[in-house]
């Protein structure tokens, strides 16, 4: 990994642990029990470690798909920051799939977006922070769409 994914990796994931703080602590105490999602931090949950590129971008649609069925609720950060976090393991499995390296060259433009607009997003959840992240999610679903991975 080189020093400049490395930064963006871990900028990320500090980033999202900044974000998940700030969400948790709207609205009143935190429920006890309440499950977040995990921050990245550049290596996927253990039970997504041994997942395949297809298994990534399955789901990546999955999860992508039940957001747009459900809706988001008022304050959507945790639904929003799954999404996020899926987008970067589909782009840590193609990074290692050994497909020619321009194969995805658009998948990943549409993930640099998807993580600009995560980033740029400082209030997630809120209605007008949405757009960002959601509109190159989005885009990159239909990708996927158009492009199945292998």
């Amino acid at each position: 990994m080189g020093i400049k994914r490395w930064g963006k990796t871990v900028a990320g994931a500090l980033l999202t642990a900044a974000v998940m703080t700030a969400v948790s602590g709207c609205g009143g105490e935190a429920d006890a029990n309440t499950k977040k999602p995990p921050a990245w931090n550049g290596s996927p949950t253990p039970s997504l470690r041994g997942a395949t590129l297809v298994d990534a971008a399955r789901i990546y649609r999955e999860d992508l798909q039940e957001l747009t069925l459900a809706g988001c609720p008022a304050d959507c950060g945790a639904e929003l920051t799954e999404v996020f976090n899926n987008a970067l393991l589909l782009r840590d499995r193609m990074q290692k799939s050994g497909a020619p390296q321009d194969t995805y060259a658009e998948a990943y433009r549409l993930i640099g977006n998807l993580e600009k607009g995560y980033i740029s997003s400082v209030k997630l959840g809120e209605e007008e922070s949405r757009a960002p992240v959601l509109g190159p999610a989005r885009e990159l679903n239909d990708w996927l769409r158009g492009h199945p991975v292998q």
